[in-house]
């Protein structure tokens, strides 16, 4: 235009940028920016992202691996590192990475029934059927439903039955009770000790239960293994009369009416199981505790005289039950039982029974 005619022409600056090589090359002064094609979203500005947000990088929380636990107190170090000191009764699972360290010694309940009572530190890992444990100090008693690996710097022991593991420097002293402990080529039976290092078992010597609770003093009360147990807060099944009423079963019994309930499925018993319940009875009587089996009648066992009106804990090895209709045939491991029954031989009585419970304890 007239205007700007008078003007200079504006300086041309040189464009010093390389030519693009190939078709594919990106020149410019940010390879790594925004393409014309990405949607606004592909690139979130930091300062409006919600700090509530999870963390996407976090660690997961592993398996729990703890039906429930005793003790006085843990201090448990979780996998990140987190620590805290947890009381028996507070609202915490104990999962797969978790090091544990009890104050004194404590109890532990798998969810596939194993027991494990521990004087020292150990870490969990695996899964409920495939437990692997590392036992950093101290020893370890377990009793366990399936074969679990316990491991220290040197070596691994595979427990499938009863045993105890205390940590020495190159190994393990191992005492098994029942079943079999094994290493990677070797293994050891039950009745035996021996300590375990990266060459195999050596020094091998016959025990016997009391020297393993002579051994250790964590044990002088032999640890028993919750096999069954009802708090009668519900029907387990069918029940024999009576009703289940502020977490027991009340109601009337007499010689041809006893007091019970169905399993919620057949138990086969083992060799070592026991029988453990409370009841209370209105009227001193003579009473029988009956057990129903699965394909081979009753089994039952005489209580003796009982007193009235005051709460009794009871307990039997189910190896002492007899058949109720030949008192000759006691009753054998394996055999497979489906109801709990009490009733008095003689007259009637009211009754409450409170709880029911087997437990295992290893011969």
């Amino acid at each position: 235009t007239s205007e700007d005619a008078g003007k200079p022409a504006p300086e041309v600056v040189p464009d010093d940028r390389p030519e693009p090589k190939e078709p594919d090359d990106v020149v410019g002064p940010d390879p790594n920016g925004m393409g014309r094609t990405d949607p606004p979203e592909a690139f979130p500005d930091p300062a409006k992202e919600d700090p509530y947000a999870p963390d996407k990088t976090a660690a997961r929380p592993g398996q729990v691996l703890v039906s429930m636990w005793s003790g006085d107190s843990l201090k448990v170090t979780r996998a990140d590192g987190g620590e805290s000191k947890v009381k028996e009764g507070e609202d915490f699972s104990i999962r797969a990475g978790d090091r544990i360290k009890p104050r004194g010694v404590a109890e532990f309940m798998l969810l596939d029934g194993g027991l494990l009572r521990l004087d020292g530190e150990i870490t969990f890992e695996g899964e409920p059927e495939a437990l692997k444990l590392k036992l950093h100090d101290g020893a370890l008693y377990a009793d366990v439903a399936h074969e679990i690996s316990v491991a220290s710097e040197q070596v691994t022991a595979r427990l499938a039955g009863v045993g105890v593991l205390e940590q020495r420097l190159h190994g393990f002293d191992v005492f098994c009770i029942s079943g079999t402990v094994r290493s990677t080529n070797d293994g050891l039976e039950a009745g035996y000790r021996a300590r375990l290092e990266d060459d195999g078992f050596k020094h091998e010597k016959a025990i016997g239960r009391d020297d393993v609770q002579r051994e250790f003093k964590f044990l002088r009360e032999t640890p028993r293994r919750s096999m069954l147990r009802e708090e009668l807060t519900e029907a387990p099944g069918e029940l024999f009369g009576g009703i289940v009423d502020g977490g027991v079963l009340k109601g009337e019994s007499d010689p041809t009416s006893g007091l019970g309930f169905y399993l919620r499925q057949p138990y086969a018993f083992k060799a070592g199981d026991v029988v453990r319940f409370r009841f209370k009875v209105e009227k001193a009587c003579e009473l029988i505790l009956q057990f129903g089996s699965e394909d081979n009648g009753n089994w039952r066992h005489k209580l003796g005289g009982v007193k009235p009106g005051e709460w009794i804990e009871y307990e039997l090895p189910l190896v002492d039950l007899y058949k109720t209709t030949d008192v000759a045939v006691g009753a054998q491991p394996g055999l497979r039982l489906k109801f709990f029954q009490l009733h008095p031989e003689e007259t009637s009585t009211g009754m409450e029974i409170d709880w029911v419970e087997i437990v295992h304890t290893p011969e």
